[in-house]
């Protein structure tokens, strides 16, 4: 009887002992892990994995990531940085990014070309007394994106403080108050 405990524990110690060769010859199969720790945007997800043949386990940390929505503060123009807004929708933090100055090769671009050239590349200006059509056209774009002004086609007060708005509104500096629509301008009407 000796001799038989003797020999299964002789056998179970060899076994026992060979596992980890086992495991070293065995081509892991793992599981789709366990979570640990749930992480989010701002701690790391931490996820165990087993090998479905032998037993290993391994954890693996996942670096954590933001999900931006983004917001256009004010458009790049030609003479001016522009500057947007990312805020994660998970943990709500906020980073800002300036916007490089357009070059003049960025004009290829349809919509570029067609804020800098609308009018012919012409500077619409304050004059109360006139009706224009490309006053009326500058008037329907500035509707279109929720400014108050009729189109009459007159660059009246009316025309003159939508303007005024606009430029507040996307950080150009100009010190006409509204009185001229030039590429600044154009360029955030139609490139927005």
């Amino acid at each position: 009887m000796k001799k038989r405990i003797i020999v299964l524990v002789t056998m179970t110690i060899l076994i026992v002992s060979m596992i980890p060769f086992a495991q070293a010859e065995c081509q892991h199969t793992y599981d789709n892990g366990l979570v640990l720790v749930w992480g989010s945007c701002t701690s790391p997800t931490v996820r165990r994995y087993t090998c479905t043949k032998c037993g290993h386990t391994y954890t693996s940390t996942n670096v954590p990531s933001h999900t931006y929505t983004i917001h256009l503060d004010w458009p790049a123009t030609y003479t001016k940085t522009g500057q947007r807004t990312l805020t994660c929708t998970v943990c709500g933090c906020k980073t800002k990014e300036k916007l490089p100055k357009l070059k003049v090769s960025d004009a290829s671009d349809t919509k570029k070309q067609t804020a800098v050239n609308y009018f012919g590349g012409k500077t619409l200006k304050y004059d109360k007394n006139k009706k224009d059509e490309n006053v009326k056209k500058l008037q329907k774009r500035l509707k279109e994106l929720g400014y108050t002004v009729s189109e009459d086609g007159v660059y009246g007060k009316e025309t003159k403080n939508a303007i005024k708005k606009l430029e507040k509104d996307y950080g150009l500096n100009t010190d006409d108050g509204g009185k001229k629509a030039g590429p600044e301008v154009m360029t955030v009407l139609y490139y927005k």
